[in-house]
């Protein structure tokens, strides 16, 4: 081979590795499948860049294991003594408000639930009435979840269901409540019922594998502060399933 040749071949052989080298550099960086991105949470199911803040999931959030069984939610769902005593146990009732509640499908029973669990608080005097669910999954599929479900909500023109025997439809709009979990949302809007103007406000968390909805419903104006309200029953309600 002439020297010429030698030179020409050296040439090349060097670029040719040198573009090896910068794809390696400059391709996708290696996959981060094992943990979760820093999550944008919002105090509006419209998810509004003006009002979101950025929060990074707590690690047991992170891909592996299933979440907790039907029996630990269970276990975990609010009763009246962590209200104060004030309500009953009225589960026909959440039961009605989440078979009625086409927004709400996204939490309902799923095979892809790792346990789900629901529970219905009612004062005596008809309200205050609250509606908890929470579902479980395995991995990182709750936050799917969640996302769907304000996504859902965020798309419901209306938000319909039967509250206590009544046929409800109320405009959702976003509510600003404190944040709880890994991420939270919040939903609210009023209905007349019964000669009342009534309140219905709704609470989508997000906490490790657990998907949390609170439906809350009272009158205009609110019933009794002694009753509590939407943020103390949502934060009474993920203290105790943590």
């Amino acid at each position: 081979m002439r020297p010429v040749e030698r030179v020409l071949l050296a040439t090349a052989s060097a670029i040719l590795a040198a573009g090896v080298a910068g794809a390696v550099t400059v391709g996708r960086a290696p996959s981060t499948r094992g943990s979760a991105p820093p999550h944008t949470s919002t105090t509006s199911g419209f998810h509004n860049p003006s009002n979101t803040t950025t929060t990074v999931p707590s690690a047991t959030t992170a891909p592996g294991g299933p979440g907790p069984d039907s029996a630990a939610l269970t276990a975990g769902m609010l009763a009246p003594v962590d209200l104060g005593g004030f309500y009953r146990v009225n589960d026909p009732y959440a039961s009605t408000v989440l078979a009625t509640a086409p927004c709400l499908a996204g939490v309902g029973p799923s095979q892809a639930q790792s346990g789900r669990a629901f529970t219905g608080l009612v004062v005596p005097g008809g309200h205050p009435a609250i509606t908890e669910v929470a579902t479980s999954y395995p991995g990182s599929a709750a936050e799917q979840v969640f996302h769907s479900v304000n996504d859902a909500l965020a798309a419901c023109s209306a938000f319909s269901a039967n509250l206590a025997g009544q046929n409800i439809r109320v405009q959702l709009s976003p509510q600003s409540t404190p944040a709880v979990g890994d991420a939270s949302d919040s939903y609210g809007g009023t209905f007349a019922a019964g000669g009342k103007t009534w309140s219905l406000q709704l609470e989508v968390v997000l906490d490790a594998k657990i998907v949390l909805v609170v439906v809350y419903a009272d009158t205009v104006p609110p019933t009794n502060a002694i009753y509590g309200d939407l943020p103390s029953t949502v934060g009474a309600a993920i203290g105790k399933l943590a």
